[in-house]
């Protein structure tokens, strides 16, 4: 499969800063659509601010 192209842009998330990338590969219809809102409590507050850091461009988590 390697010698057809498979898998040639893939990006490894564990080889870049903070194990991510943000490539995005949800079909269009779903693309933008939040799957996961963090709770009100320390623990995913901290979990909010770590994907309004990743994904500021793409989910709404800072409108809380």
């Amino acid at each position: 499969m390697k010698n057809l192209g498979y898998g040639k842009e893939y990006k490894y998330a564990h080889s870049y800063s903070g194990n991510f990338i943000s490539d995005n590969f949800l079909p269009e219809e779903i693309k933008g659509t939040v799957f996961y809102d963090p709770g009100a409590n320390l623990k995913e507050e901290d979990v909010r601010k770590r994907l309004i850091a990743m994904w500021k461009d793409i989910y709404n988590y800072d409108k809380k």
